[in-house]
Order: structure tokens, then sequence, then C-alpha cells
């Protein structure tokens, strides 16, 4: 078998009939093994084996972090090119041959933009914005080679994995897969990032589920930065100096995160200016999570640079 797809998954019977059907319908003209590691309370087991018989299920006792579940797939993995999706996620046919076409170029990882499975819902728009600002889509004149590629979309040469592990888990609250393309990175390995390599992703859509997770996202931005040299991980280094500049990150943030949507697709805040709004109280959370991480969260020293994670 040349390739493997993995996909985590938790609580997924509302999406992953649709993810499984899109990947189904893929344009290489051979087999490849989709390895699905899930962690649910709901029918999510139930409707793999009824409707997807062709799908390699392991269903876990308890929920597992989504680093950890990927890991347990590529132990089961025996492509030459181990893809990665999120079951919340639909792929178009040519997913996987796009991402084929940089590898044969030369590329050990690729991956593309994130568009919003479900614009519908106003809470859903202001979380894509505030997670994937980094992956929006743009014109195939924005093709480059990158640093990081996202974990709901992206393959990586086993070579690589092999040499260099998997993805860092479990982190409490996500971003290894930034973390682990951060490291690789300083190891020399070439990245490609494509326009056309599309997934549609579908958001959280209450309140409280899209206020939760930027919390969370702000305690695992901390995590993150302890280990790594990215922007921002002077603030985690000089935890003092921070207590005085919040508001300042707040406004900075916001400012980065709607220029991007501006230069992206410059009608939206002009047609849904309440997305701002809502995107400012989302990055309170954010601000909230990142704080209390940082004074209270457990201190681990720093990763060097060029060690792994």
């Amino acid at each position: 078998m040349k390739y493997s797809v993995i996909i985590p998954s938790y609580n997924s019977q509302t999406t992953i009939e649709k993810c499984l059907s899109s990947l189904s319908k893929q344009d290489i003209g051979q087999e490849f093994e989709t390895i699905l590691v899930d962690s649910s309370e709901d029918n999510t087991p139930e409707i793999i084996r009824e409707k997807f018989p062709w799908v390699d299920l392991t269903h876990l006792p308890q929920k597992t972090d989504q680093g950890t579940a990927r890991n347990l797939g590529v132990k089961k993995a025996k492509g030459e090119i181990i893809f990665f999706l999120d079951s919340d996620c639909t792929v178009n046919p040519n997913w996987m041959s796009r991402m084929l076409y940089w590898h044969d170029k030369g590329y050990q990882a690729v991956g593309g933009p994130v568009i919003n499975g479900n614009p519908e819902a106003l809470v859903s728009r202001a979380g894509y914005f505030l997670e994937f600002n980094d992956l929006l889509p743009y014109d195939e004149s924005k093709n480059k080679e990158t640093w990081h590629v996202g974990s709901c979309n992206a393959s990586y040469k086993r070579e690589v994995i092999k040499t260099y592990g998997s993805f860092p888990a479990p982190l409490k609250y996500a971003l290894e897969d930034m973390l682990y393309n951060w490291y690789l990175s300083k190891q020399g390995i070439k990245m490609y990032f494509d326009q056309s390599i599309i997934v549609n992703h579908h958001h959280r859509i209450t309140w409280s589920a899209y206020y939760k997770h930027q919390y969370k996202l702000g305690h695992g931005t901390v995590q993150m930065l302890r280990k790594t040299d990215m922007e921002g991980s002077w603030l985690v280094r000089h935890p003092l100096a921070a207590t005085f500049i919040w508001p300042l990150i707040t406004f900075v943030k916001l400012f980065r995160t709607s220029r991007t949507v501006y230069k992206w697709q410059p009608k939206i805040l002009r047609q849904k200016p309440l997305v701002i709004p809502l995107m400012f109280t989302g990055i309170l959370c954010w601000i909230y999570g990142f704080a209390k991480e940082l004074y209270f969260g457990e201190k681990k020293l720093y990763y060097k640079r060029g060690e792994a994670p």
C-alpha cells in the first residue's frame, strides 16, 4: 500500500459521513488505506462500521487528544506518503493527487488552505478567522514554500516521520501540528503550500463551544511557545512584561486577524461587521486562557534550537 490517510475522531456523528464520502472519491486511480482513530461517545463507530467497512477503525475507550490519535494511526500506516485529515472536514477529488504532485517535485511535506464549511453561522465565521487566519485560501499566485501546514490538511513522506518522529503528544490543548512543523523546519525539511489543495472545515456554531475553544487555544499557545523560538515566545520567558501589555496584545491580535481577512475577501467585513466584536470577545477568552497557563500552568524547560519537541 503506497498511501495512507489518517483521521482522528471524537464525537463526529454529524460530520463523519460527509468526510469519508468525499475521501472515497479521490482521483489518484489506485487504492489507499484509511485509518480512523476514534474515541467518540456518540454513534460515530456504528456509522463507520455500517456505511464505510473499508475504513480501518480503531476505537479507544476514552477521549484522546488529536496528536496521540494521529500517532496511533501512524503506527498502523503502511503508506510511503501519509495524509492527515480531520473528521469534520471534506475534500475535493484532487486532494491527494495535488499533494502527490508536489511530493514528486521533492517536497517532504505538503498542505493547503482551509475553507469554512459552515459560513452561514456568525460564530463559525469568527472561529474560522481566529483559528485559520494563516491558512486562508488565496489565488494560486500565492503558492509558496512554507514552514507550516495545518494537520487537518497535510501530508508527509514516511521517511520524514521515521527520521524525526511524529506529532509531539499529548499536548493538553492541541497546536501539536505547529510545534511539529516548527521542529521539522529547523531540520531543513522542505514544505509546500498549494492553494488548490483545499479542505472544507466545519466549525463550532454555539457561543459556548466557540468561547471554550478560544480559551483552550490560548492555553495551547503558551504550551507551544515554551518549546519554540516563534514570534511571541519572549512573552512566556518574561511573564512580568506581559502583565503590562495585555490590552496591546488583544488589539494587535484583532488588528492582524481583521487585516488578513480584509486582504483575503474585503467584502466580508463590510457585509458581516458583527464578526469583528465577536472576534474581539473570542480574543478575550484566548487572552484569559493564555494568561492562566502563563502564570499558573506547568513550567517546563524551553527546548533548545534543533532539539526534538
